[in-house]
């Protein structure tokens, strides 16, 4: 009987030590999980923040469609306006010189009749 408790004994002693081991173990293994949500906490956070920077970059980029769309309808607008005292200048460039080909004309047949 004595054997017996002595091999219960050693049995106790090591299921107690396996148990010990396992107790270390399983704190070590919450310290992990601990430390994996602690990281997802700052990766969802680091998320949300490129969700809102996304969002903000894609108001930039229609905002940015808009000014280009102005700039384009500006554009066209200004060249017409640039082309109006162009076109001015040659008609009165075209007048200028009717009139003075036709004042020459007058004069030639002026000259002729005297």
């Amino acid at each position: 009987m004595d054997e017996w408790n002595a091999g219960l004994q050693a049995q106790i002693s090591q299921l107690s030590e396996r148990v010990a081991e396992n107790r270390s173990d399983t704190r070590a293994l919450y310290r992990r999980v601990e430390a994996l949500e602690e990281g997802n906490k700052r990766l969802n956070g680091a998320l949300l923040t490129l969700q809102r920077q996304g969002g903000a970059i894609e108001g930039i980029r229609e905002n940015a469609d808009k000014l280009a769309s102005s700039l384009s309808s500006v554009s066209g607008r200004v060249s017409e306006i640039e082309k109006e005292p162009g076109e001015r200048w040659k008609k009165i460039g075209f007048e200028l010189i009717k009139y003075i080909v036709l004042a020459a004309a007058g004069a030639a047949i002026g000259f002729l009749m005297k």
